[in-house]
């Protein structure tokens, strides 16, 4: 980090003590002071109270920054064996940031140029009789009303399914033969739905739920590929209890009422279950392993490279599991590959390696609301690792 202009430190100083300073700015000028006070001299041309006042500032943001992140245990993409100094390189990495954001503006926009914007709600709706219906807005809609059924998109940009006649909805299929939809999320896209019975399914990028327009009086069953985040209603039948069954490629999940996330992508080597709230049952398919019953922030993991695999039960901070869910990206002690995985099914992106990786996990947080370049720009912070972004694809260089 070597030490900005004379005028450039001047300016920046001015606006802090008057208060206009951006976020950024005034953590850029606190590492920058403890980094460069003590021997660039800059200091000298300001006079001695304000220098008394700018320097107490600092200290005290400075302490109760560190105090924060050594409380909550939390660092901004530091590998996980510099934790004990993450608090004071924080600090530092973000003024490097600045200073490499104000310096190499051209260099960065050249480099990033016409990145890939993040995912948006966006979704298709396959109908019974395979009819589909893109789902690309938060304008409210009414998308169909016939056979008794209502499906309708809200204002929120959700979708919600209604019985106004259940007897009409039988009358449309079989016993045997209930009417199923099946809603998509493309790569870049993300979208929620509110079920017949009142369960709520958030969906992540590149996944799909299938599920029937009615449940029957003795069961409630969809099912997942990719992720999803369920609020799971209580059973609309007051005399008998019917249980709501996830099905993905390797287990059942039953629940009555409940919150968990599924996480069951085809490129990923384990199948998570997280429970955030009440309590699920997980059932493999394989018939050897034994079923377990979860707890809140309880993790169940099926392993995809195994052919028996038993389930594995971890703890796990929920925070982190549906972070997405709540337009974050989460990192907790995560490799590169594992985070580059999020970040092509978000921005719609292809992932190529150059060089050997770093085997380093990695933690931090960013907004899913970022830019690609905003987010590839914190992770090249963590050292180790550079990227380029070529047309839809990033590439991962060391």
């Amino acid at each position: 980090m070597e030490p900005l202009p004379k005028e450039e430190y001047l300016k920046l100083v001015e606006k802090y003590l008057a208060g206009n300073a951006s976020e950024q700015e005034i953590r850029f000028l606190e590492a920058y002071y403890d980094a460069f006070n003590s021997r660039d001299g800059y200091t000298d041309t300001i006079n001695q109270k304000e220098h008394a006042k700018l320097s107490t500032r600092l200290k005290k943001k400075t302490d109760q920054r560190i105090s924060y992140y050594e409380t909550r245990n939390k660092f901004n993409f530091l590998s996980l064996h510099l934790v004990k100094y993450a608090a004071i390189l924080l600090a530092v990495i973000t003024g490097i940031a600045y200073f490499a954001t104000q310096r190499n503006v051209e260099h960065e926009s050249r480099k990033f140029a016409q990145a890939p914007m993040p995912g948006t709600d966006k979704a298709v709706l396959t109908l019974a009789n395979g009819q589909k219906l893109i789902l690309d807005s938060t304008k409210q809609e009414l998308l169909l009303q016939e056979h008794g059924l209502i499906i309708h998109k809200t204002a929120e940009g959700y979708l919600t399914y209604a019985v106004a006649d259940k007897q009409a909805t039988q009358s449309t299929a079989s016993v045997n033969e209930p009417l199923y939809n099946t809603i998509s999320t493309p790569s870049g896209g993300q979208y929620s739905v509110l079920l017949s019975d009142g369960t709520k399914v958030w969906l992540n990028a590149s996944s799909s739920l299938t599920f029937p327009v009615h449940f029957d009086d003795s069961r409630r069953v969809v099912e997942l590929e990719g992720e999803g985040y369920f609020e799971v209603a209580k059973s609309p039948n007051k005399k008998r209890a019917q249980p709501f069954i996830v099905k993905t490629a390797t287990q059942k999940v039953e629940v009555l009422g409940t919150h968990f996330n599924i996480n069951a992508y085809a490129d990923e080597q384990d199948i998570k279950t997280t429970l955030i709230e009440g309590s699920v049952r997980i059932v493999p398919v394989h018939k050897n392993a034994q079923a377990v019953v979860l707890k809140p922030d309880q993790q169940s993991v099926i392993s995809r490279t195994v052919s028996e695999p038993e389930i594995k039960v971890i703890q796990v901070t929920a925070e982190a599991v549906i972070d997405w869910k709540n337009g974050n990206f989460i990192f907790d002690r995560e490799n590169l590959p594992a985070i580059m995985r999020k970040i092509a099914r978000w921005y719609n992106v292809e992932v190529e390696y150059r060089g050997k990786m770093p085997l380093d996990e990695f933690g931090g947080q960013i907004s899913r609301s970022k830019t690609l370049s905003d987010v590839l720009n914190v992770l090249e912070l963590s050292g180790g690792v550079r990227f380029k972004v070529v047309g839809n694809k990033v590439i991962v260089q060391t």
